[in-house]
């Protein structure tokens, strides 16, 4: 049986991964506007949920009530352009500025390391694909830690992208952001469930010394082959 992320050769699905501010959000932008794809920006999704948790005055490590809280939650996407944004309970997208705060740089982490989180956005990141074929795009690009591995193992291009250390706690300043990116490093790689890493069949990209639109090209060679 073919299986339906691949059925329709026109559609084309792309799994982006990387570390902190190693350029997935950014790359995964370009290819959407290059291919007319739908970009969809993992990291807001626990980023959201972190936001929303802090807002309830609940903390990672309470588990019975984040584990009620999280059950309470209804997720809805928003499509704006070639962006499809995460809701919950019929509320607007909360915006960048409360989701790339310094506050929810040092938190998110933990609330996206717990397997109660990750199983609570697993489907609906997984449903996005669905999203992209019925607003007419002719593909999906999906950017986060665990896209090629977990959420879309099926992608036709899996690509890793990577940066030194201190390459990316530029990028991030240079965004406006604090981040403690070797700590973030730490904890997304040795986290039990869906830790960072490549998929086997991922092509990794190290664009330390490369401009975005380096990247990009490389990554369209690729899809294009």
């Amino acid at each position: 049986m073919t299986n339906n992320l691949s059925s329709k050769k026109a559609f084309k699905v792309i799994a982006i991964d990387g570390g902190a501010a190693s350029g997935k959000s950014s790359t995964s932008k370009r290819l959407a506007e290059e291919l007319n794809l739908l970009h969809v920006d993992t990291g807001a999704h626990y980023r959201a949920v972190a936001y929303a948790c802090q807002q309830a005055g609940i903390a990672p490590t309470d588990a019975i009530s984040l584990k009620h809280f999280l059950s309470q939650l209804v997720l809805r996407s928003h499509v704006v352009g070639r962006e499809s944004y995460i809701s919950f309970n019929d509320q607007p997208p909360p915006g960048p500025e409360l989701l790339r705060s310094e506050n929810i740089n040092r938190c998110v982490s933990p609330y996206a390391a717990l397997p109660v989180v990750r199983e609570t956005v697993k489907a609906y990141q997984r449903g996005q694909v669905d999203i992209a074929k019925r607003s007419g795009f002719d593909g999906i690009v999906m950017d986060g830690r665990d896209i090629g591995t977990v959420i879309l193992p099926e992608a036709e291009v899996k690509v890793f992208l990577v940066a030194d250390t201190s390459t990316r706690e530029k990028r991030r300043v240079h965004e406006g952001g604090v981040d403690a990116i070797a700590d973030r490093d730490k904890t997304d790689s040795s986290r039990s469930v869906a830790p960072l890493r490549p998929a086997e069949d991922a092509v990794v990209i190290d664009n330390s010394d490369l401009s975005l639109e380096e990247v990009v090209d490389k990554i369209l060679q690729i899809i294009r082959a």
